[in-house]
């Protein structure tokens, strides 16, 4: 039975829908290298600030944020990996410079665009 729905809007990109079962059999929670979607990677500005928030709302950092390797290397270009307090796993990760795979590929990777200060009100209400 589902118990609690949270709809999360993330900046001007997509929407993030969470839900919360009970009553129901559930499996010890699963790691990122485990078959099948095992978890989401949410780009963020700030990696600390959004790390700390993210142990305040009752997550646990499975490790500090690391500066991310190989191709997606890159000054302040870092990631860590959290779980949620329903088992959930999410790798949190930014990107402000250019990634080393950049130099051999016109391919870009997305980048979530610069929110104005309005789109911030308008999330609030």
């Amino acid at each position: 039975m589902i118990s609690a729905i949270r709809m999360l809007r993330l900046g001007n990109g997509p929407n993030l829908e969470l839900f919360s079962y009970t009553g129901v059999r559930q499996s010890q929670p699963v790691v990122p290298s485990d078959l099948g979607i095992q978890h989401i990677c949410i780009y963020v500005d700030d990696i600390d600030a959004a790390a700390e928030q993210l142990e305040k709302a009752g997550g646990t950092l499975l490790s500090r944020p690391g500066e991310l390797p190989g191709g997606d290397a890159g000054k302040g270009n870092r990631y860590v990996y959290t779980r949620t307090p329903w088992g959930s796993t999410i790798e949190l990760v930014t990107y402000p410079s250019a990634q080393a795979y950049e130099r051999h590929t016109h391919l870009r990777r997305w980048r979530p665009g610069l929110t104005e200060p309005s789109d911030h009100e308008i999330q609030e209400q």
